[in-house]
């Protein structure tokens, strides 16, 4: 997901204090709620540190908090995880992210997670793992199935393959 809209009304605050603006406020619990429709709240929550995504995220966790996620537990605060590398990441970071999860036994477990982050990197990240080249605005949720068995095999399914878009939702066409 990227984040949802943020405000550009204090030129003077730096980007990544910038919070979201009227309609970000708006969107963000509407995107989590149409995921929890679908029955798709993650496990766990990777957020980049910025406040827009950090105020996304809480936003997104109001919605999910107390629901079953797609592996069967509940989801609760704790699933949120702020990583100041996802602030303005390439895509490379998240796949990063995806070969670290398996290294960590525990995390090696999930089902499934998101992340939330900013552009370019969330809308190269979807072209790279699934092969489909996708405009993603603020406050978009793309899900991505892994056809793999585990996050390690991320490194190695990259420009579109093991990977398979399934879904994606822009704010402005729900």
């Amino acid at each position: 997901m990227r984040h949802a809209k943020s405000s550009w009304a204090d030129p003077g605050t730096a980007d990544h204090d910038r919070p979201l603006n009227k309609r970000g406020l708006k969107d963000a619990p509407r995107l989590g709620r149409l995921l929890v429709e679908q029955n798709l709240v993650p496990e766990k929550l990777f957020h980049s540190s910025a406040k827009r995504t950090v105020m996304t995220a809480e936003l997104l966790a109001e919605q999910f908090d107390g629901e079953t996620t797609i592996g069967g537990d509940v989801f609760s605060s704790d699933s949120l995880e702020s990583m100041e590398d996802l602030y303005l990441a390439p895509w490379t970071t998240y796949v990063a992210q995806m070969v670290r999860l398996a290294e960590n036994a525990t995390e090696a477990k999930l089902n499934s997670i998101m992340f939330l982050g900013h552009n370019p990197g969330i809308e190269m990240l979807i072209e790279k793992l699934t092969g489909s080249c996708e405009s993603v605005p603020t406050a978009t949720v793309a899900w991505v199935e892994m056809t793999g068995d585990d996050w390690g095999a991320s490194k190695n399914h990259v420009i579109g393959k093991g990977f398979e878009l399934m879904d994606i939702w822009r704010p402005k066409e729900l």
